[in-house]
């Protein structure tokens, strides 16, 4: 399974509209980089990259139900 990751980089286009952006790609950046978010005086977009084979399962439900 290769690892898809999407190409849009979100945290690139924040000047454009005047605010900050910061991409998270390595999972021990998150705590960091959202603390670094939060502490911030200014908007700020935080744009995580994941992988998207990596989610949840499908809801299940008996048949019949």
């Amino acid at each position: 399974m290769r690892n898809r990751r999407p190409r849009r980089n979100f945290a690139d286009v924040t000047p454009v509209f005047g605010l900050r952006g910061i991409r998270v790609e390595d999972p021990s950046q998150i705590g960091p980089d959202l603390r670094n978010a939060l502490a911030s005086d200014e908007t700020v977009v935080v744009d995580v990259a994941t992988n998207i084979d990596c989610r949840a399962p499908e809801s299940w439900l008996p048949e019949g139900v």
